[in-house]
């Protein structure tokens, strides 16, 4: 368990800045985070995304990508997915009943979570449709929504776009190719894949002996 997670546990609601939960942020923030982040602009975390507005879950997601221990497009947008189902199930307003407030508050919420995650990262291809997608969700909700239903609704998307368009992919893809594989072949691969490691393993359970060989690796 990394430090940061310590740093960004204690949480608490606040009538002065609507939205997610504050995050009590330590005074040497700065220190902690540029041996982590070198590449990281401490500055903005207490002036542009503002002190106390960026979820714990995507606090210690950034880390994660910063220091490498998420990589590979498909695990790293499978994890934001989830950090963003959390940041969004912990979204609270004091104005709930305001629903174009509620529009602009999760937008805010959203955009403040990618600007960070930027600066730990650059987002991969899948973790940009992902924005996109949410974005487009957020602009077309209801405006006679209340912020329970909102909620609901997002949270209700982000569930599909995960079983969609990153777990049932990767599962047919594996079901498919690993009937291709036979028997005594050599498998030529470059680099990491999540998506073709599953896809091995699967050809690997169906009782296939083949050799592979990897190219280029972290």
């Amino acid at each position: 368990m990394f430090l940061f997670y310590g740093i960004f546990l204690s949480t608490r609601e606040t009538r002065q800045s609507p939205g997610v939960r504050s995050i009590l942020l330590i005074p040497d923030l700065e220190r902690i985070l540029q041996p982590v982040i070198p590449y990281l602009n401490t500055s903005s975390v207490g002036s542009g995304l503002g002190t106390g507005q960026v979820h714990p879950a995507i606090q210690a997601l950034g880390v994660k990508y910063a220091k490498g221990v998420i990589t590979g497009g498909h695990s790293r947008c499978l994890a934001f997915v989830n950090a963003m189902e959390e940041v969004f199930g912990d979204f609270v307003m004091t104005d709930m009943n305001n629903a174009q407030q509620i529009h602009r508050e999760l937008s805010k919420v959203l955009n403040r979570c990618v600007q960070f995650v930027v600066e730990c990262r650059p987002l991969s291809v899948s973790m940009g449709n992902f924005v996109r997608y949410l974005k487009e969700q957020i602009a077309h909700l209801p405006l006679v929504l209340s912020l329970p239903e909102a909620r609901k609704l997002i949270l209700e998307a982000i569930d599909l776009f995960r079983e969609k368009r990153l777990l049932l992919p990767v599962k047919e893809i594996a079901a498919i190719g690993s009937k291709l594989i036979g028997h005594g072949e050599k498998i030529v691969v470059y680099a990491y894949s999540e998506v073709v490691l599953n896809l091995l393993k699967q050809a690997r359970n169906l009782g296939t002996d083949f050799l592979v060989i990897v190219i280029d690796s972290r």
